[in-house]
């Protein structure tokens, strides 16, 4: 038997929504309902690709093709870099994961993206993943919600099933 849930649009704004990295407002409660690897990429016939791994200091030599700033996955990055006190100036940057990846199989630079977006270009060996020594990128997606607001039976449901059905692990 299929369920139907009803939303009165007022109480879908209870629920602030769905996001991914960090989360620096402390009114808001947040429940984290997925995660994914992000991997440093390199074409397939690249001499990166040849490397059994990398330090964090050798690799920021190469030219970045990165996402743009503000983006979740650019931000773990800038993270990692700010923790081990390092910058980099990326050759592109770019809001489109796609044209990154073509950039990468043309040589024109490495990246940094979802494993899930890119193993279909692995498994086709247009694109090799680069194993960074002592680095580990991954990002966070959450439900998020205003703290101390009490939610009717249908929200919550609805909260729980996003929960529920959006969970990888």
């Amino acid at each position: 038997m299929t369920k139907t849930l009803t939303l009165k649009t007022k109480d879908i704004i209870k629920l602030n929504g769905l996001i991914e990295g960090v989360i620096a407002n402390e009114a808001l409660a947040s429940e984290l309902i997925s995660e994914y690897d992000l991997c440093f990429i390199t074409a397939y016939n690249s001499p990166l690709s040849q490397h059994q791994s990398i330090s964090i200091r050798d690799i920021i030599q190469e030219d970045f093709l990165l996402r743009e700033e503000g983006s979740a996955i650019r931000e773990i990055f800038d993270s990692v870099l700010r923790i081990n006190d390092l910058h980099i100036e990326p050759v592109w940057t770019s809001i489109n994961s796609q044209v990154l990846i073509k950039a990468v199989i043309n040589g024109i630079g490495i990246s940094i993206l979802p494993r899930t977006l890119i193993n279909d270009y692995l498994t086709n060996k247009q694109l090799s993943i680069i194993n960074v020594k002592d680095v580990e990128l991954v990002n966070n997606n959450y439900v998020i919600y205003n703290r101390g607001k009490q939610f009717d039976h249908e929200l919550a449901e609805f909260k729980d099933f996003i929960i529920k059905y959006s969970s990888v692990k």
